[in-house]
């Protein structure tokens, strides 16, 4: 009896339900697997992300975010803290570069000019108040308020803030 086997329905060695009741063969089912990555585009119903248009501008996200970064945490970049401590002139720069990408040395040589006058808290609300608007963070303390009065914390806070998100 070869080919059937009794007891495991096999006949002719074709597994169990492979045939339909008149004894013919059933036709497999076939698995279609779609081997492509899915694309998936970021838009501004993303609440912790921002998008890109055609142009290449950047949305800023919807609903209001909050600063991921506090402002006294200094000490959780070294490098920009530090960086702020020796020389804020060109970490207000630096900043200033990433958000309105349009050249830091003379952001920071006017930062630099303005704080020999105490008047560094002028330029420097502006840019808090931009990096806000760009990450659609809602105003809590006024920016003139913590450029004044807590100037490096704001700019090490911002500084970490642009790299964080990008």
């Amino acid at each position: 009896m070869q080919g059937q086997q009794h007891g495991y329905g096999m006949v002719n060695n074709q597994m169990p339900g492979n045939h339909n009741q008149y004894g013919q063969v059933a036709p497999q089912p076939q698995v279609i697997v779609n081997l492509q990555q899915p694309q998936y585009e970021m838009s501004p119903q993303h609440p912790a992300s921002s998008s890109q248009n055609s142009r290449g501008h950047v949305h800023a996200p919807s609903g209001p975010q909050e600063w991921k970064n506090s402002l006294c945490g200094c000490f959780d970049d070294l490098g920009s803290c530090c960086l702020t401590c020796c020389c804020p002139c060109v970490q207000y720069g630096m900043n200033h570069e990433k958000v309105h990408k349009d050249g830091c040395c003379m952001q920071g040589l006017l930062f630099c000019l303005l704080s020999c006058c105490g008047l560094s808290c002028c330029i420097h609300s502006a840019l808090r108040s931009n990096v806000r608007q760009k990450y659609n963070i809602p105003e809590g303390c006024s920016d003139c308020c913590t450029t004044c009065f807590c100037s490096g914390c704001a700019i090490c806070q911002e500084a970490r803030e642009l790299k964080d998100r990008g």
